[in-house]
C-alpha cells in the first residue's frame, strides 16, 4: 500500500500525470533526497516501480490484492503484463494459490 501511494503521490502531485522528459530530471532529484532522508531504499528504479504501480492498480485493485496479503515482488511482477485481463487472471491466481507464502 505505501509504495501505492507513494507512486500516486509523485505520479499526481509532483509530475502532475504528465510524462515528460523533465520527469527522469525529477525522479532523480527526488530519489536523491529521500535516500538521504530515509536511506537506500528510494532508488531512482524503485520510484519509477511504485509510480508504475499507481498508474496500472486502481485503488480498490491494491487494497483487494493487500487484502490477500500479495508481496511487493508479487505486485512487480504483475503490474508490467500488459494486458488488463491477463493481470487480472495473475492477481486473483496468486490469491487463491496462495503465492505470498
Amino acid at each position: 500500500m505505501t509504495n501505492w501511494y507513494i507512486g500516486k503521490r509523485i505520479k499526481e502531485d509532483v509530475l502532475f500525470n504528465q510524462r515528460a522528459e523533465y520527469g527522469k530530471q525529477v525522479i532523480k532529484n527526488l530519489s536523491l533526497r529521500l535516500m538521504g532522508r530515509y536511506g537506500s531504499g528510494w532508488s531512482e528504479k524503485k520510484l519509477r516501480h511504485c509510480i508504475r504501480c499507481a498508474e496500472t492498480f486502481s485503488e480498490q485493485d491494491i487494497v483487494s490484492s493487500a487484502q490477500r496479503q500479495l508481496t511487493w515482488t508479487l505486485l512487480k511482477s504483475l503490474m508490467y503484463i500488459k494486458v488488463p485481463l491477463e493481470r487480472q487472471f495473475y492477481v486473483r491466481l496468486c490469491g487463491m494459490e496462495h503465492w505470498w507464502q
